[in-house]
């Protein structure tokens, strides 16, 4: 059994299709500003939006130059084994 609670307000705004929802939800905060999340629903799963949702640190540089190269290999069409080891050599 499910259970919410919510109090409507003007700013919902609800979009039902076959196979997506969208809806874009405003509530306001302790501080008295007010908050809005925006969300999408579909057969691929759920993708919010908000300034409020934490987001990760940017990748260090090494990262960056680490997947740069993965790239580049895989593009060539070079392939490893799960212990790291090329497996299609030419």
């Amino acid at each position: 059994m499910y259970h919410a609670v919510r109090n409507p307000s003007e700013e919902d705004h609800v979009t039902v299709k076959t196979t997506s929802t969208k809806r874009n939800r405003k509530f306001p905060l302790p501080d008295g500003t007010v908050a809005e999340v925006r969300y999408v629903a579909d057969e691929n799963g759920y993708v919010a939006d908000s300034p409020l949702i934490p987001t990760p640190p940017p990748l260090p540089a090494h990262a960056i130059e680490q997947i740069r190269i993965a790239e580049e290999q895989r593009a060539q069409g070079i392939v490893w084994d799960q212990y790291g080891f090329r497996v299609n050599r030419k």
